[in-house]
């Protein structure tokens, strides 16, 4: 392999977060500013939902040495020789290496010009190093733990 880069991202988590959170935010304003806190909280609930969103947007780095996932809240990245598994669940794709955990939306919400080279490329190495990706209730929760990772850009 040649270790290209290929570099793919999840506008559709992010304008939806943005229209969940904005649509949500603006009812539950009014609503504290007329005093009704019951739909202030309800309204609030909702926009919160909307962040998360926001917040699990990632841009997201293959190739052939590591994945590496670029989120609102940090930079996170597994090099391929520590995977040893990857699970899919409600949206998510998580890559797991021992104690370390890993979170982005889905293949089905990867787009960019180099999403098919990506996809290709994690498919290729999955299958090279055994590692069958396989749908799971643990895959639903989303949380990157002990991945977390100050990465120069190069």
């Amino acid at each position: 392999m040649d270790n290209t880069k290929y570099k793919v991202n999840t506008p559709f988590i992010l304008i939806l977060g943005i229209v969940i959170f904005t649509v949500f935010l603006i009812p539950s304003g009014i609503s504290i500013q007329n005093g009704n806190v019951k739909n202030a909280l309800a309204f609030g609930a909702f926009a919160i939902l909307g962040f998360f969103m926001i917040a699990h947007f990632s841009r997201i780095i293959v190739d052939e040495n590591r994945v590496i996932i670029k989120k609102l809240l940090g930079q996170f990245s597994l090099e391929w020789s520590e995977i040893t598994s990857i699970e899919t669940g409600n949206g998510n794709l998580v890559f797991y290496a021992g104690k370390k955990r890993m979170t982005s939306p889905s293949f089905e919400h990867w787009s960019g010009k180099e999403k098919d080279a990506a996809l290709n490329l994690v498919d290729i190495i999955a299958n090279e190093r055994n590692i069958h990706i396989k749908e799971t209730f643990r895959g639903n929760l989303p949380g990157c733990f002990n991945s977390k990772h100050k990465l120069k850009e190069g």
